[in-house]
């Protein structure tokens, strides 16, 4: 066995003690020790001399998307890793991740998936937040038999971009919008566009009104 320590510094406290608390969910049942002084981490790793390099590359990999996430770029950009949005965010059910990209573009943040990271001006944390209010809107849609697939991926940017809590009422806005209809056949709420389009009517609203809540 060999022992390897590695040290890793932080802004403050409070973001040495969250990534600690990553770094533990992705590396559970391997060989490490952790501590955290201050702003500073220490990370112990033993392991045969084969696993312990596949572990420090692990370890460096999750530490450069922390800082590209947390730091960002010159030009104002994150790029925040999809795992770590998934693993932080507080999710009531699965989401598609291009839904974060529509309410992202929606509000106005460029935003584009890039390699498994979402690259966008928008910082960690209110990603995680946008991403928390789509998975609770996506969740109470699914409670809902009428609404289909596309709709109800619709409907949860919409209700997540504007802040709206009434789902009946902002299903009967975009029927009037004729962005869903309601199918002749199957009874269910569907697009009546292509979804861009109905994306790109729905940023004419947002120019319109604004994103506040109903």
């Amino acid at each position: 066995m060999t022992t390897r320590h590695v040290f890793f510094s932080f802004k403050n406290s409070s973001e040495a003690v969250n990534f600690v608390s990553y770094i533990q969910s992705k590396m559970r049942g391997k060989n490490i020790n952790i501590s955290v002084k201050g702003k500073k981490v220490k990370i112990t790793l033993r392991a045969s001399k084969q696993d312990l390099s596949l572990l420090l590359a692990m370890i460096k990999n999750e530490y450069k998307n922390w800082k590209l996430s947390t730091h960002g770029t010159k030009t104002g950009f994150y790029k925040h890793s999809i795992p770590r949005i998934l693993h932080d965010a507080k999710l009531k059910t699965s989401i598609p991740i291009n839904s974060i990209i529509d309410v992202l573009t929606l509000l106005g943040y460029p935003a584009r998936i890039e390699s498994g990271y979402i690259v966008t001006t928008m910082n960690f944390e209110n990603v995680i937040k946008i991403t928390e209010k789509i998975s609770k809107k996506y969740r109470e849609l699914l409670e809902n038999a009428k609404y289909a697939p596309m709709a109800r991926r619709l409907l949860a940017v919409v209700l997540s971009t504007f802040n709206w809590n009434d789902i009946n009422q902002t299903t009967e806005k975009l029927i009037n919008m004729d962005i869903l209809s309601i199918d002749s056949r199957t009874s269910k709420i569907t697009l009546s566009v292509a979804y861009e389009k109905a994306l790109e009517k729905i940023k004419e609203m947002v120019k319109t009104h604004g994103n506040t809540r109903d």
